[in-house]
């Protein structure tokens, strides 16, 4: 599946004035591919994503208890790893 910024960059493109075999070119896919894509545009069917978990959504309740008793995110992170089995690094819990 395309993600959202190829389907962009194909309507862009196409609305530039570019052929589909040149579109197809240009992002290294095929003209059926540029074809799908503004046939599935033209329709105006809305893009969807599919979620993606990280390894941080595991622990999610717990995180929202701490947070609500006001800990610290570095606090949180170490207490997640002491009392689970949480192996991602504090960058991963940073982003979330």
């Amino acid at each position: 599946m395309l993600g959202v910024a190829m389907h962009i960059t194909i309507k862009t493109l196409a609305e530039k004035g570019y052929s589909k075999k040149k579109i197809a070119e240009i992002l290294g896919c095929s003209r059926k591919t540029v074809r799908r894509v503004l046939a599935w545009l033209e329709r105006d069917e809305e893009l969807k994503r599919n979620k993606v978990l990280s390894i941080i959504s595991l622990y999610e309740e717990i995180v929202r208890a701490k947070v609500g008793q006001g800990l610290s995110a570095v606090r949180i992170f170490q207490d997640l790893q002491r009392e689970t089995l949480y192996s991602g690094s504090y960058g991963t819990f940073q982003r979330v």
